[in-house]
C-alpha cells in the first residue's frame, strides 16, 4: 500500500506512507522535516548519531569508542518513548543504541531512521515539546515504535 507515494520521492518507505496518509497534520505542526537513515555504509554508527542528538557521552561497545558530545549547547530536553511490551533496559539511550549495533550484523545495515523537524515558530518550547509529544504518542508508539527524541533550541 503506497497510498500514491512514489519511491523516487521519498526512500524511507514506512516514513513516507506515514507522512503523506498524515500530511493534514504535518503540515499544521511542521515547517520542515526530513527523513534520512543512519546507516553504516555512509560511516554512520547509532551510539554516535544518539550522543550528538542529545548531547550525551556514550560509550559504544560495538566499536569500543566513547562518543562525547556532552559539551554540546542548545539540547532543550530528551526523551526514549517505547511501547508499554518493550523492556525497560531499552529506555536507556545507551542500552536502546547498543542493542541496536549488536542486533544488526550486516555491513551495510541500516540501524535507524532519522527525522530532524522544526517545529513552528510560532509556538513557544512548551508548546512545541507538548505538541511533538502528543505526535510521537498517538501516532508512532502505538505501531511498535521506539523514539529517541532529542529537541534543540534553535538559536
Amino acid at each position: 500500500m503506497n497510498n500514491g507515494v512514489k519511491s523516487s520521492r521519498c526512500n524511507a518507505g514506512f516514513f513516507c506512507e506515514f507522512f503523506y496518509r498524515h500530511s493534514l497534520i504535518i503540515k499544521y505542526i511542521l515547517k520542515i522535516f526530513s527523513v534520512g537513515h543512519i546507516k553504516r555504509t555512509a560511516g554512520h554508527t547509532a551510539i554516535a548519531a544518539a550522543a550528538y542528538r542529545a548531547g550525551e557521552k556514550i560509550y559504544d561497545a560495538y566499536y569500543g569508542e566513547t562518543q562525547d558530545y556532552s559539551r554540546k549547547k542548545g539540547v532543550v530536553a530528551t526523551k526514549i518513548y517505547a511501547p508499554d511490551y518493550v523492556p525497560e533496559r531499552l529506555r536507556d539511550r545507551q542500552t536502546l543504541w547498543t542493542e541496536v549495533e549488536f542486533n544488526e550484523h550486516r555491513k551495510d545495515a541500516q540501524l535507524a531512521y532519522s527525522l530532524d523537524i522544526a517545529l513552528q515558530n510560532e509556538m513557544t518550547m512548551e508548546e512545541n515539546i507538548e505538541l511533538l509529544d502528543r505526535f510521537v504518542t498517538e501516532e508512532m508508539v502505538p505501531i511498535g515504535m521506539i523514539v529517541d527524541v532529542a529537541i534543540h533550541n534553535p538559536d
